[in-house]
């Protein structure tokens, strides 16, 4: 039926305000209160400003990258991560195929180190005489 919402629009609420303000704070600190009010404005409006500045210099001249940089491509998968980090090649491999490679590398590297075992125990180990 009826609209009883507030509309804080117009000139009549700011005399409102303006009236509560001097009714709480009295003539006196009116002034005071008004002064750093006004600073407070100030300083909020000089700090957007200089965000703004600071965003229209980085928007408008974008650093370029460096020339010298060599360009470095991130694998893709961990397969391909985990192949980089054992030193396999990973360029241009899928991952069924850099799975392979990693599962050939560490049993190769386990055979490696059983060999190396069983060579170290037929040298320990005395001969039958």
């Amino acid at each position: 039926m009826f609209n009883y919402s507030l509309q804080v629009i117009g000139t009549e609420w700011m005399w409102i305000v303006f009236l509560v303000i001097f009714l709480l704070f009295g003539s006196k600190k009116l002034p005071e209160l008004s002064r750093a009010l006004g600073k407070a404005m100030g300083e909020i409006q000089r700090g957007r400003e200089e965000i703004e500045r600071e965003f229209r210099q980085a928007t408008a001249n974008p650093p370029s990258p460096p020339k010298n940089l060599k360009t470095y491509q991130r694998p893709s998968s961990r397969f391909a991560k985990a192949a980089e980090n054992m030193g396999l090649e990973s360029k241009g491999k899928s991952d069924e195929e850099l799975r392979k490679d990693i599962i050939n590398f560490l049993s190769d590297k386990d055979k490696k180190k059983e060999e190396s075992k069983d060579k170290q125990k037929t040298n320990t180990t005395p001969k039958p005489q």
